[in-house]
C-alpha cells in the first residue's frame, strides 16, 4: 500500500491533482458560493505553504499547462495578473511582477526557459522560445525565438 502512495506522488499524480483544482476553482469562483470558498481555501493554503518555502503564485495567475518547477517553489514570487504559457521552465528565486505603475504584469509565451533569479517587471510580453538567462532584469517586450541576459535584459543572440 505505502509503495503504491509513493508511486503516485513521485510520478506527479498528486501535483496534477492540484493544478487541475485550482484551475477549477478560479475559472468557477464568479458562479458558485461553494466555489468561492474553496478557492479562498486554495489561496490561504498556496499562501501558507508558500510562506514556509519562501514563494507564492497570485490567486489569478493563469497557466496553459502545468509549469516546470525543476527545484519547487523555493523563491518564486509571480503577480496575480500573469498569463503563462505551454511548457515554461522557471527555475529558483524568479520574480515575475508589476512595476509600480499599474496591476498589469507580463504574458509569458510557450516553451519559455526563465533563469534562476531572474526578474521579470512590468506589463511585458515574452515571445515563444525563449531562454532568459539567470538573473536577467527583463523589462521590455522580447520576440521570440530569442536568448536574453543581463541587467537590463540585452539580447544575446536568435535561436
Amino acid at each position: 500500500m505505502i509503495n503504491e502512495v509513493s508511486k503516485y506522488i513521485l510520478t506527479g499524480f498528486a501535483p496534477n491533482y492540484y493544478w487541475r483544482l485550482r484551475k477549477y476553482m478560479i475559472e468557477h469562483s464568479k458562479y458558485n458560493i461553494f466555489a468561492q470558498i474553496s478557492r479562498f481555501l486554495v489561496r490561504r493554503m498556496e499562501y501558507k505553504n508558500g510562506s514556509s518555502i519562501g514563494g507564492t503564485f497570485g490567486s489569478g495567475v493563469e497557466f496553459k499547462t502545468i509549469p516546470n518547477l525543476p527545484h519547487g517553489l523555493v523563491g518564486i514570487f509571480i503577480h496575480p495578473s500573469v498569463n503563462v504559457g505551454k511548457n515554461v521552465t522557471i527555475y529558483q528565486q524568479v520574480t515575475i511582477g508589476e512595476n509600480g505603475f499599474g496591476s498589469e504584469s507580463a504574458v509569458i509565451g510557450d516553451n519559455v526557459v526563465i533563469g534562476a533569479g531572474a526578474k521579470i517587471i512590468g506589463p511585458v510580453n515574452i515571445g515563444d522560445d525563449v531562454i532568459i538567462g539567470a538573473n536577467a532584469v527583463v523589462t521590455k517586450d522580447i520576440p521570440k525565438n530569442q536568448v536574453v541576459g543581463g541587467i537590463p535584459a540585452k539580447f544575446l543572440y536568435s535561436k
